[in-house]
């Protein structure tokens, strides 16, 4: 969770994460400090909480439901706080929250852009950022973003054009390297769309979500692409 500036408390879930301003614990204990704390801030309003699409995370075909939005809904129930979810496109939430605008922002991966003032736990098992290519393209690893010549060794791959959705934290080594096009895209959906028609030559995304996106969505383009795990940043 993150605790949005300009309120009495911030916190935040990320992907499932949680996060506490200036403290970095799990899921349990951090709901138990979050439970000692907040009876001083018991108002009669509910707290508002903004979200975006990140299934099983959180749905935008219904904000209220979800694993992490349950966790958040208990642990603030046990205290008679209530809680409400609403949802918005990725770039917007966070944008309320970090304004104050809500009182936080789930799920949202750990990014540069909002080091100074939303603090993350560690993720939950078994998210896995990587790079989505077409099955037939001859890669087997992709290069440590820190190691040698981006441009040289993307161009060599023949990977120049590479997708992600607004917000993700794609390494800025990539974002920063001359040869190399990054295409912001507001959903999976698309980027897979643009895969298939050779709009961009991979796409840096979650597994996860791009497989239930696969099943979920675009059920035709499955079996067409295979994953190649992100080594380090």
């Amino acid at each position: 969770m993150l605790l949005s500036r300009g309120r009495c408390f911030n916190y935040e879930f990320i992907n499932g994460h949680v996060c506490l301003r200036a403290l970095r614990l799990s899921v349990c204990p951090l709901l138990c400090l979050l439970c000692l704390i907040l009876p001083a801030f018991v108002v009669a309003e509910p707290l508002i909480f903004s979200t975006s699409n990140a299934s099983p995370f959180s749905s935008e075909h219904n904000p209220q439901a979800g694993y992490v939005n349950e966790i958040i809904r208990r642990a603030f129930a046990s205290k008679s706080i209530s809680t409400r979810f609403e949802h918005y496109p990725h770039t917007r939430a966070v944008f309320m929250a970090t304004q104050g605008k809500t009182a936080g922002v789930f799920p949202l991966r750990s990014n540069q852009d909002h080091k100074d003032s939303l603090y993350y736990s560690n993720p939950i098992p078994g998210t896995k950022i990587g790079y989505l290519v077409p099955a037939a393209t001859q890669v087997d690893t992709i290069l440590p973003v820190k190691n040698g010549d981006i441009n040289a060794h993307f161009l060599r791959l023949g990977l120049t054009r590479i997708g992600y959705i607004t917000g993700a934290p794609i390494p800025q080594a990539l974002v920063d390297a001359s040869n190399i096009d990054t295409i912001a895209v507001s959903s999976l959906s698309s980027l897979l769309d643009m895969l298939a028609l050779d709009r961009v030559d991979m796409i840096f995304a979650d597994e996860y979500l791009v497989k239930e996106t696969l099943v979920n969505e675009r059920p035709h383009l499955q079996g067409q692409y295979r994953f190649i795990e992100a080594l380090s940043r």
